[in-house]
């Protein structure tokens, strides 16, 4: 059976200053305080969230993440992680003329 799970107000309870801090002390990094919006996030529970969405970005700690904070609750409760860890390796092959 499907959740009838209501929809928060779309005004949030707490500030996006607040929201920032929650983000930075959690995550360890600082906001990229350019690119935040307010944004309702579905959750794997059927119910959904209106959150702040703060972008963190430090390039020191390899960190660069949308961090959704709960706008009435002020908790991180989902990112998004745009960094890619690769390791590259080359090989340098040696051909012998047959």
């Amino acid at each position: 059976a499907l959740l009838q799970a209501s929809t928060p107000s779309s005004t949030p309870s707490i500030s996006v200053i607040d929201a920032i801090k929650t983000a930075e002390e959690t995550l360890g990094a600082s906001a990229n305080n350019d690119s935040n919006t307010l944004q309702y996030l579905a959750l794997s529970d059927g119910s959904v969230a209106l959150t702040h969405v703060i972008q963190i970005r430090d390039e020191k700690q390899g960190v660069w993440v949308d961090a959704f904070v709960d706008a009435h609750a002020n908790k991180l409760i989902s990112i998004v992680d745009f960094t890619t860890k690769l390791t590259v390796l080359y090989l340098t092959l040696a051909l012998n003329n047959l």
